[in-house]
């Protein structure tokens, strides 16, 4: 480039916003990590808002970036930094303003949310199987798919397991993952319900679920397997020995929580 800097990364942030705290922004904490290490001495970034929308993330950036001798630079402002008093004016008043644009951003998004629940129009447009999206945008039953998904929380309430579940969707066309299905079958949408933070309405749409079958599905919890006793078959064969002593390593216990955990530790001296 015309300052004479060499490209060392580039990373991206898809879909990641600009007010999330550092250690939920994988891009910029690897740039601000590599100034730290000494692999790079400048943080470039296109667009300021882009690159601060929180003013803590920002004097967290500026601050340890020019603690190891770095600079952050957005192009269409300028350096970032708070080496004089004007500077830092400067810098924290257009971070205010970012920020001040992302909360104003939210609160009238989430204020429309509220609104489209209270009215039963569903805010997303991920709609879940079981449902299609009606020319009102209010939720109704899909024919097709309806069925399927009663058969599903049938099948969960007569003592079937997840995994059963999953199988059952799947030969039907309905391609979900453990977790998704577990989502699936906890949903309240099906029994009529939209929500929104604290907002609930509870008569949104046509419920193709039972509230008595519902409930009795919520009521079911998955059961763990026990760990197998392989998981501390290291120590029962002797080839895990301590680093420091050269001792063979033996099972412990300890209790968190009310729960017992094992760990590997050095035998006790007779």
């Amino acid at each position: 480039s015309r300052e004479g800097w060499e490209l060392v990364a580039a990373h991206e942030e898809i879909d990641v916003s600009g007010g999330n705290p550092l250690s939920a922004r994988d891009g910029l904490r690897a740039a601000v990590e590599a100034t730290e290490a000494g692999r790079a001495d400048v943080v470039i970034v296109a667009y300021f808002d882009r690159l601060f929308r929180s003013l803590a993330v920002q004097g967290e950036v500026v601050s340890r970036v020019e603690a190891a001798g770095g600079r952050v630079i957005a192009l269409d402002f300028g350096e970032v930094t708070d080496k004089t008093a004007a500077q830092w004016l400067s810098g924290t008043l257009i971070g205010a303003v970012s920020e001040y644009y992302r909360r104003s951003l939210r609160e009238r998004s989430g204020k429309a949310q509220a609104l489209a629940i209270e009215r039963g129009i569903v805010p997303y447009n991920n709609i879940p199987p079981g449902y299609r999206l009606g020319e009102d945008r209010r939720m109704e039953p899909d024919p097709v798919t309806a069925p399927v998904v009663r058969e599903a929380f049938t099948l969960r309430r007569d003592g079937a397991t997840i995994m059963e579940v999953r199988a059952f969707l799947r030969e039907n066309g309905i391609e979900r993952s453990f977790h998704g299905v577990q989502h699936l079958l906890g949903s309240a949408v099906y029994v009529g319900e939209l929500h929104c933070g604290s907002k609930v309405n509870r008569e949104a749409h046509e419920p193709i679920i039972d509230r008595g079958v519902w409930e009795a599905v919520q009521r079911m919890r998955e059961k763990r397997a026990p760990h197998p006793k392989s998981d501390r078959l290291l120590a029962w064969l002797g080839v895990l020995r301590c680093g420091t002593c050269g001792a063979r390593m033996v099972v412990g216990m300890q209790t968190q929580n009310g729960r017992r955990y094992p760990f590997y530790r050095c035998p006790p001296i007779a």
